[in-house]
């Protein structure tokens, strides 16, 4: 073999150790950063599942607080029904007999009632 040959030789394994070696870094820039993004993967589903739980969490709070309302209240409208049911029950069985005429408004709701004694 020829010193021409042997100096191409040496040439080409000169750049194939560079790109050999320029491969090999390339391989392991790539796995940090495979590993940079498996760690922000992770990050990301932690706090997603906190944020998630907070939500959650907030909302039982607020369903909890609009149930409890909502109980309050029916509740104090049935309170306020039952006194005026006691109260025209008093007013019907008090003293001479009455009738009792419903009023009603245009969609048929009872709005009123007028009482009359005989």
């Amino acid at each position: 073999m020829d010193e021409l040959t042997k100096a191409r030789f040496r040439e080409h394994g000169d750049a194939l150790e560079s790109v050999t070696k320029f491969a090999n870094e390339l391989s392991d820039e790539l796995a940090k950063v495979k590993d940079d993004l498996a760690r922000v993967k992770a990050w990301a589903r932690t706090m997603l599942k906190a944020e998630l739980e907070n939500a959650g969490n907030e909302l039982r709070v607020e369903i909890h607080g609009v149930l409890t309302e909502a109980h309050e209240t029916a509740r104090a409208k049935a309170k306020a029904a039952e006194d005026e049911l006691e109260a025209m029950e008093k007013l019907l069985t008090s003293g001479p007999a009455k009738s009792v005429r419903l009023v009603h408004d245009s969609s048929g709701k009872t709005i009123g009632a007028l009482v009359h004694e005989h």
